[in-house]
């Protein structure tokens, strides 16, 4: 209930928006939410004729968010370091199917593309694999994005959702988490 009066608000105001949102990075507070909570707070404490303490609400913010990045970046790192060097690995389609038939066979769970762990990257969390077996022979699917240029001061799309595609026999560096090992 809260969040969607707060959008009706929010959605009224346009360039005052901006404004806000940019001194609020300014502070380091990026998320919508805890712009809300900073506002409403203040708001709250101001009416009741009680000191504000930005700062104060701004670190609370800030500590958890580097918690919580903390927390993901040593998840990651433990997903990462479950694969070896040698390992066999299955490819788990978590971007796309390259025709409607292997998107049929990974639903009735007879899709099968392995590969095989060559290499690995501790720095970006990478693995480097080779595609030994795929269930069509276009290959898989193994990165999906936008690609961006930059005109100016603004980031504009130049591509939309632009895939990479690995073949059998084809060895390339992937993230790790397209990936679960052959127990």
């Amino acid at each position: 209930m809260g969040q969607e009066w707060e959008s009706e608000i929010v959605g009224g105001y346009g360039k005052e928006i901006l404004i806000y949102s940019k001194y609020f990075r300014d502070l380091g507070i990026n998320h919508p939410d805890d712009m809300s909570s900073i506002i409403l707070t203040s708001f709250h404490r101001y009416l009741n004729d009680i000191d504000i303490k930005l700062d104060e609400q701004v670190k609370l913010y800030k500590d958890y968010w580097e918690k919580s990045n903390q927390a993901e970046i040593n998840r990651k790192r433990k997903e990462f370091n479950e694969f070896s060097v040698n390992d066999s690995v299955n490819f788990l389609y978590n971007y796309d199917y390259v025709s409607k038939e292997q998107e049929d066979k990974d639903m009735d769970d007879v899709c099968i593309a392995k590969g095989f762990v060559i290499s690995k990257d501790s720095v970006d969390l990478r693995l480097q694999v080779r595609l030994l077996e795929s269930c069509d022979e276009k290959g898989i699917i193994i990165s999906k994005s936008n690609i961006y240029i930059q005109e100016g001061s603004e980031w504009i799309i130049k591509e939309k959702d632009k895939i990479e595609i690995m073949k059998v026999g084809e060895t390339k560096w992937t993230n790790y988490d397209i990936w679960e090992t052959i127990d």
